[in-house]
């Protein structure tokens, strides 16, 4: 399966394509390859992410780990960490939209 998702970012438009790999919506499991667009550059082959929810009390934790396969075996550690926060950020943005609309997710 193949999942394109756009992201409108001031008047800029971005496409990421994703494969997804593997997904156990019991265990609440997922596993995609960034393919197209997104972190993808020069010195980034892809990004295969693995995420996991897991019930904690009243909520949840989201257990998230992304590989980079880098191009020639130099990874720019900055570039890494700087995606990252995006993701991070991204995660944070989607749980302050959930915890203000708890009924979107019945």
């Amino acid at each position: 399966m193949i999942c394109v998702d756009v992201a409108h970012i001031g008047t800029q438009v971005k496409t990421v394509k994703h494969k997804v790999e593997a997904k156990d919506p019991a265990s609440y499991y997922a596993k995609y390859t960034v393919i197209e667009g997104g972190p993808l550059s020069d010195n980034v082959e892809s990004v295969v992410n693995e995420v996991k929810i897991e019930p904690a009390g009243d909520g949840s934790i989201v257990r998230a780990t992304n590989h980079y396969h880098t191009k020639g075996g130099a990874a720019d550690k900055a570039m890494i960490d700087a995606i990252g926060e995006k993701t991070l950020s991204m995660y944070k943005l989607v749980q302050d939209y959930l915890l203000a609309n708890p009924g979107v997710c019945v």
